[in-house]
């Protein structure tokens, strides 16, 4: 995965020799569509797969019985999720930027995670601290991608809080940025792994397929922007975007 350095290194490149930087964005396009080509097909052989299963369980109910049936179906459940969350990691970077209220896509969050985490965490449920200023204007971004960058990172407060624990969330304008912060009261992240969470397909969570934060990540920096994470006793996640 191509790191900060690397990024950095590249714009060095653009500026110096535009021919090898030309050559380069070229392999990148190359690269993306044989791996597009190679996702599409794989999500066509684990479909059927799953297709496959299903109809074999119901023209033979004992298979759900049988040793290891369960860990199939859970295997390719598994693998259809994993599909999912690569395609959207690797097209996370293109945006189309429009003017956009980030303050009434602030407000929306948290019932969106009610909704999410209602059915599966027995109504489970937490508290949220608004301190939003009223004097952000709007700013020029994606709202499906930022929403989903939101939600990411949301999805992390809420699992590592319990019922009627709280969740921050602080918006205001700092310099020519808009800096949001969500602050969670849970186990903090250990000093060991930190700086590993934005990475892609890094998880410590039984069944995650670890690209949340990494994809959120991608969103922000396409937007010019920065996310940063800062954890000792609770998490802080802090998005600044440009005006």
């Amino acid at each position: 995965m191509i790191s900060e350095k690397d990024i950095l290194l590249l714009k060095q490149v653009q500026k110096e020799d535009p021919e090898i930087y030309s050559l380069i964005e070229r392999i990148q396009q190359n690269a993306s569509a044989t791996m597009s080509n190679v996702s599409h097909k794989m999500k066509n052989i684990i479909s059927i797969a799953s297709s496959s299963s299903q109809f074999i369980e119901s023209q033979h109910p004992e298979t759900a019985d049988f040793n290891l049936w369960p860990q199939l179906k859970s295997s390719v459940a598994y693998l259809a999720r994993f599909m999912d969350q690569e395609a959207l990691y690797r097209h996370s970077a293109i945006i189309e930027l429009k003017p956009m209220n980030l303050q009434d896509l602030l407000w929306t969050i948290p019932d969106l995670m009610d909704d999410l985490y209602e059915s599966n965490t027995n109504n489970s449920i937490r508290n949220y601290n608004y301190d939003i200023a009223s004097n952000i204007p709007e700013i020029n971004g994606d709202y499906s991608k930022l929403k989903f960058a939101f939600i990411e990172i949301m999805k992390n407060a809420f699992e590592a809080t319990s019922d009627n624990d709280t969740i921050t969330i602080i918006a205001d304008i700092i310099d020519n940025s808009v800096a949001i912060t969500i602050r969670d009261e849970g186990v903090g992240i250990d000093s060991t792994i930190i700086h590993n969470v934005t990475e892609p397909f890094f998880t410590t969570k039984t069944d995650h397929v670890g690209t949340g934060l990494s994809t959120a990540n991608r969103i922000v920096k396409a937007h010019g922007g920065n996310l940063n994470i800062a954890s000792d006793e609770n998490t802080c996640v802090t998005i600044t975007l440009p005006l």
